[in-house]
């Protein structure tokens, strides 16, 4: 306190204020470290501070964590009904569990539960170092590590983005709106009813690549979080090893480090954004050769090596589906209805398209924003933008336009969130702020989630049903 209310050109008092405070520090501690205590004393109060900064978090993570428990509510059992999203990867697991608990073996070179025997390490299957594989270190259980992996995924998801947004500036309560679109999006309801837990897991840890990719570009200590940042696309690898997620991520983190190079260009700027993705690109290399050398081995020796366009070019975005695919489907609203798409809600698009017209000159609303629409531009092979990509290195084994939506979500969510912080900035607004917020909340809640689809595969006799009726027409 005393040290804001100097006069800031006066260093003499700043110089004095910041002595008598060390000797305050060194009085307080020195019975426990002695006259050479004052570092120690130094970290525990800063660690005193970070915890009653973290505590503050602690009431919208646990809503997080208690909205994570009731949408998974009928996923807590031990069942594997047919067409369940965990049945398909029971085998994995299950060759993780007998490799490590028969053979004391973390590294299985074979999986002879499918296909009547399979390649397993050379192949896009998450090991011992995944979600489902540490689990399994826990409980040694192959059906309830791979069914708290989903669940936890998905907390994780929400996590990271409400992260992101609290390191953009925001309140604690837009990260909370940004977090649950992009919790409860149907995009991500696609991935759990077709059972995508490897997509999942790069998703989850999606917002952290530009997270820690700002802070190395903005701080002047920009070694760490470039560090982790490798770390964060290692763990992708990890959580997800067909890379469905790691590209697009890959790609995203490209367009951020270009999109604020140009932005100010200088050559001090262009020699540091490049030591920031060396770093990235070795501490990525250095933590996943171990799987990436093999994985190429097995893809340069498969038909996916070499994608055909027709392959590449499939689940294509047409115009004339952007509304319904991208926003809200145009139907009789039903709670829980069966169903696919890729939309963030009603709500939370008039959210974000209120945030880019209200601050459309800031710098990262700017970036999230081109982000979507390149998205967009990709899923529809707008100006043939997908076809040049598809002639990169990887791209050419990749099929579907329509993943790169998964951009579209992650930018519509942070939008969302500036959105929202505009519009409880208008004066008519904050008058009745919190009781506006609790109306808004329990809205976006009804949008994306009770009136959303279904997010449970059907059950196997809903879908013997619409293979009879498909069979009559």
């Amino acid at each position: 306190r005393f040290l804001s209310a100097a006069n800031p050109n006066d260093s003499e008092i700043q110089d004095r204020a910041l002595q008598n405070k060390t000797k305050q520090i060194h009085q307080k501690y020195k019975g426990f470290y002695g006259f050479g205590g004052t570092r120690q004393a130094m970290d525990i109060e800063k660690l005193k501070a970070g915890f009653q900064k973290a505590k503050r978090h602690l009431p919208f993570v646990g809503a997080l964590a208690l909205l994570t428990v009731l949408y998974f509510i009928q996923f807590f059992n031990y069942k594997l009904p047919g067409r369940d999203m965990a049945l398909a990867h029971v085998p994995l697991v299950e060759t993780l569990r007998i490799s490590y608990a028969q053979y004391g073996d973390l590294w299985p070179l074979w999986d002879p539960f499918s296909f009547g025997g399979d390649p397993f390490l050379m192949k896009n299957a998450y090991g011992f170092d995944s979600v489902p594989g540490f689990l399994l270190f826990l409980f040694n259980d192959s059906i309830l590590a791979l069914k708290l992996s989903y669940v936890l995924l998905f907390f994780l998801a929400g996590i990271s983005m409400y992260a992101l947004v609290v390191s953009l500036g925001l309140e604690r309560r837009y990260a909370l709106i940004a977090a649950l679109v992009f919790m409860l999006n149907a995009h991500v309801i696609k991935l759990l009813k077709w059972g995508w837990i490897t997509s999942l897991g790069g998703y989850a840890l999606l917002p952290l690549v530009i997270l820690f990719g700002r802070k190395a570009i903005k701080e002047e200590h920009w070694a760490t979080p470039s560090i982790i940042t490798g770390i964060v696309f290692a763990l992708m690898l990890r959580f997800g090893p067909d890379m469905k997620i790691g590209l697009w991520a890959g790609l995203m983190f490209g367009i951020f480090l270009l999109f604020n190079l140009i932005i100010g260009f200088s050559k001090k700027k262009l020699a540091r954004y490049s030591l920031v993705a060396l770093v990235v690109l070795t501490v990525f290399f250095g933590l996943s050769l171990q799987r990436i050398i093999p994985q190429l081995d097995i893809l340069n020796l498969g038909a996916r090596s070499q994608t055909t366009w027709e392959q590449a070019s499939s689940r294509h975005l047409p115009a004339s589906q952007f509304w319904n695919r991208l926003v809200e489907p145009i139907r009789i609203p039903r709670i829980q209805g069966q169903g696919s798409g890729d939309h963030i809600g009603i709500i939370a698009f008039l959210l974000a398209i209120f945030g880019l017209w209200k601050v459309r000159k800031n710098k990262m609303v700017l970036f999230f924003g081109l982000l979507a629409l390149l998205s967009v531009f990709l899923a529809n092979n707008t100006f043939g933008l997908y076809f040049a990509l598809w002639h990169l290195p990887l791209f050419k084994s990749m099929r579907y336009l329509d993943r790169s939506l998964f951009l579209f979500v992650m930018a519509g969510s942070v939008l969302a969130a500036y959105g929202a912080r505009e519009f409880f900035s208008l004066e008519k607004v904050k008058k009745k702020g919190g009781l506006i917020f609790t109306g808004l909340l329990a809205l976006l809640l009804l949008n994306v989630w009770v009136f959303n689809f279904y997010h449970y595969s059907p059950s196997l006799q809903d879908s013997l049903g619409c293979i009879r009726r498909f069979q009559l027409r």
